[in-house]
């Protein structure tokens, strides 16, 4: 994720990925995105 949380845009990002992997892998597994390590 190149966004960083902190972005205005990152929910932006985080749906746009989200739908584009919903369109990419309609039945795998669902993916939930995990918070950055510093």
């Amino acid at each position: 994720d190149p966004v960083c949380h902190l972005s205005p845009d990152h929910a932006l990002v985080t749906d746009a990925v989200q739908v584009a992997n919903e369109e990419a892998r309609s039945d795998a597994e669902i993916l939930v995105p995990r918070p950055h390590r510093a």
